[in-house]
């Protein structure tokens, strides 16, 4: 037996000198930590062909393999495996720019001078939906449809296009008719722009509701601006006042940055207050040509998972640390 050519073995080392490895599968992405004494007692007994409860794991999960196995083989087979499926989901963008000037946006912050400004319309949004209508169909044919299919409406900001936003859903209608298959909904956004028209619409087609709220006004304010540089969090309330008066359920999607990463608990308290489902925390990512406020991981972990204990023992749902 042999390690297989996807493990990776990482040395570990904390505080007080004791050791650890992790063996990782690259491709299947199983991780297996072991203490020092445990590693090394693995590595003889694959010298030795002798197998145990743990050996035995780990040559399911393609980590230890025979002498004979082929890595090309096994890529091969997962290559005919995931050919058989059909991707099932889309993100609709209808506009390049944001209504927003939040200051740590890495998408804002990747944007070139020269970047022209992309705007969708109603011509371009039926051309495209007849394209994924077309390939629907193609999946459909070749028996590779999925069970159901997911549409989510992203940034910038969806509901700066609300013309855009109700022809889509009617498409998504039609194509979940057409064609007998699910089609779920989902909305990430600001509800700066949100009246009580369009939230009628959104409770009717049953859209689920991602809200961006870093917390609090006085955190959600230090980052979450208008291009004027005036907070949002009075916009983003009166929002969610709308859909709570309308019992529609939402989501929050809390982006940590320096300005709230230390009062994540007292973040997760006003999530519970204003009647959040859930929360997602989203670390931020490094843009090009903006410098972004970011938070080390090494501090932020540790942050993160205290925050995720205590949003469990609230009753409350955390996606991101729980996945």
């Amino acid at each position: 037996m042999r390690f297989s050519k996807f493990s990776h073995v990482y040395e570990i080392c904390d505080s007080k000198n004791n050791f650890y490895y992790l063996i990782r599968h690259s491709i299947l992405n199983y991780s297996y930590l072991f203490k020092s004494d445990e590693f090394f007692g693995l590595i003889e007994k694959i010298k030795k062909n002798k197998k145990d409860g743990i050996l035995d794991i780990l040559i399911a999960n393609h980590l230890i393999v025979p002498e004979d196995y082929s890595e090309a083989s096994f890529l091969e087979y997962l290559r005919i495996k995931n050919n058989k499926s059909f991707f099932g989901i889309f993100y609709l963008i209808f506009d390049t720019v944001c209504n927003l000037d939040c200051k740590y946006c890495y998408t804002e912050g990747s944007i070139a001078k020269n970047f022209n400004r992309q705007v969708s319309n109603e011509k371009t949004l039926k051309k495209i939906f007849d394209f994924i209508e077309h390939i629907i169909l193609e999946g459909k044919l070749e028996k590779k449809l999925s069970d159901k299919l997911d549409f989510i409406f992203y940034g910038s900001e969806p509901l700066m296009n609300p013309s855009l936003f109700k022809y889509s859903l009617e498409r998504i209608n039609r194509i979940s008719e057409k064609f007998k298959i699910p089609c779920e909904k989902q909305m990430i956004s600001n509800l700066t722009l949100l009246d009580e028209l369009l939230a009628k619409i959104i409770k009717k087609e049953k859209v689920e509701v991602v809200v961006s709220l870093d917390g609090p006004k006085k955190i959600h304010n230090q980052m979450r601006v208008f291009h004027n540089q005036s907070g949002s969090f009075d916009a983003v309330l009166r929002g969610i006042k709308i859909l709570n008066n309308l019992k529609i359920p939402f989501s929050v999607s809390c982006t940590i940055g320096p300005n709230n990463f230390l009062e994540l608990n007292e973040s997760i308290d006003f999530f519970k207050k204003i009647k959040a489902k859930a929360i997602g925390f989203n670390l931020l990512l490094d843009a090009k040509f903006k410098q972004i406020p970011l938070v080390s991981n090494f501090l932020a972990n540790k942050v993160l998972f205290d925050s995720f204990e205590y949003a469990k023992n609230k009753g409350f749902f955390e996606s991101r640390v729980g996945r």
